[in-house]
């Protein structure tokens, strides 16, 4: 079913003009990534999916509160498709640090601009353990994610110098902690 779902899939992934399309679009690719898993893999479908997810990131248009949900798809498909997620690790990692060294102006007091941050650093950190989660599955090793680790590191002392910090990030943390202990 897939050869029917891919052109429509990818369609919507590259209209960011129309943001609740693309939403349903990235949330349609994270039910796939865990249902189909590996056979994402076949006929170079996750390569156009991650393609799309990257250039989604890089557009300047796009409205902010789809670049959450993006990052999360990365996790989706790091656990979908297990250590195969190597292959894309490079792109996928440049913009998760990228995106994680992100911060606001602390006298800021925008509500929406707090969310919006939490939200992102809730999406990360999952997406992190995704990432992990896959590398390190029956045929993989977590090694290729050792070089990240002082970033992330970084990103955890954001997180916990902010006072506007959430329950669910510190929670976030804790689990991704673990998940570090765990494969190394």
């Amino acid at each position: 079913y897939m050869q029917v779902i891919e052109p429509h899939l990818l369609k919507a992934l590259g209209d960011a003009e129309n943001y609740h399309v693309c939403c349903v679009a990235i949330g349609l690719v994270g039910d796939i990534s865990r249902a189909i898993e590996k056979q994402l893999m076949n006929n170079g479908l996750c390569d156009k999916i991650v393609k799309a997810l990257l250039e989604l990131l890089e557009n300047e248009n796009l409205d902010r509160s789809v670049k959450p949900p993006v990052l999360g798809a990365f996790g989706d498909i790091g656990l979908g498709i297990g250590s195969e997620v190597n292959r894309y690790l490079m792109p996928i990692m440049s913009m998760m640090v990228q995106a994680s060294q992100a911060v606001y102006d602390p006298n800021d007091e925008d509500e929406d601009t707090i969310d919006f941050f939490m939200e992102m650093r809730q999406y990360i950190l999952e997406t992190y353990c995704g990432i992990l989660q896959g590398l390190s599955d029956e045929n993989g090793s977590p090694q290729p994610f050792l070089p990240y680790l002082q970033s992330i590191f970084q990103f955890f002392k954001l997180i916990a110098h902010d006072s506007n910090s959430t329950t669910k990030c510190f929670v976030n943390v804790s689990c991704l902690i673990g998940d570090i202990i765990m494969c190394f």
